[in-house]
């Protein structure tokens, strides 16, 4: 397979190097997968142990968000767990497992999340350290094209162009009811 790469104008893939990348990494990289080296880059271990931990810590989380609706029937409150209980879950656990697991292999995947807690300024929040794919696809689909075009300065609209995209953590499309308060 043949896949356009930001740094290179293509990359061969293996079918295999590409099902990975395609299906079984949430990055934006896919030289990474046709330079897959033995042995192993250093950090597989350290990211499958953060990863384990947060991932657990989200769980413990999630069942005391759970708890908190249950108990008291409090949607805000479960709201205030179960949202941070999903990041550690997710960006956390998962992309930490994902990044470890393809390090462990030989490929040198990084943390998607990189503390963002972190961040000395909003910049340096958004394009380093939260959901690094996101800022990667960003660069290689609007801020590159444009800069290119336009001109590095006409080409910072990429950060406002991906509003539109972007998930919005929080909001539902469809209002959820409480459950029947049973009757006594």
């Amino acid at each position: 397979m043949t896949t356009l790469d930001p740094e290179r104008d293509a990359l061969s893939l293996s079918l295999g190097a590409w099902l990975a990348f395609a299906g079984a990494w949430l990055g934006m990289q896919p030289r990474l997968f046709a330079a897959a080296r033995t042995p192993s880059p250093s950090g597989a271990s350290d990211l499958l142990r953060r990863g384990a931990l947060h991932a657990v810590a989200g769980a413990v989380l999630l069942a005391l968000a759970r708890l908190a609706w249950t108990s008291t029937q409090s949607r805000s409150l479960a709201t205030v767990i179960a949202l941070p209980a999903l990041s550690l879950l997710v960006h956390f656990g998962l992309c930490h497992l994902l990044a470890g697991a393809w390090r462990a292999r030989g490929v040198a995947c990084e943390a998607l999340f990189r503390a963002p807690l972190r961040s000395r300024n909003l910049r340096e929040f958004w394009a380093r350290r939260w959901n690094v794919a996101f800022s990667e696809m960003t660069a290689i689909a609007i801020y590159r094209p444009l800069a290119a075009r336009l001109g590095r300065g006409f080409a910072l609209a990429s950060f406002p162009a991906s509003a539109p995209i972007r998930p919005r953590e929080g909001t539902s499309a469809r209002r959820t009811e409480r459950p029947a308060q049973p009757s006594s």
